[in-house]
């Protein structure tokens, strides 16, 4: 009987190991994946945030434009009051 006890417990440890080291192994596959899924996560933020510089940057670009061609049609009205009032320009 202690002969099978012996046995009995020699298995149990191989089998405590082994599920040991399927854990581990389960344990680094899945680390790596999550260190590629954040790497990718972090590259998709920073392409996120140029993108988001560069929309702001296109509407700073616009609203300058915008100025500008407010400020020559104001311009041109004024000009053309100016003729027509008979005011040397």
């Amino acid at each position: 009987m202690e002969g099978y006890m012996i046995t009995k417990q020699r298995q149990l440890n191989n089998d405590l190991e082994s599920l040991n080291k399927q854990n581990c192994d389960q344990s680094k596959k899945l680390a790596d994946e999550i260190t590629v899924e954040v790497k990718l996560l972090e590259s998709n933020m920073q392409i996120a945030s140029e993108l988001f510089v560069r929309k702001l940057q296109l509407i700073l670009e616009v609203s300058i434009c915008s100025h500008k061609c407010i400020q020559r049609i104001l311009l041109g009205v004024l000009f053309n009051e100016a003729r027509h009032d008979g005011k040397p320009v």
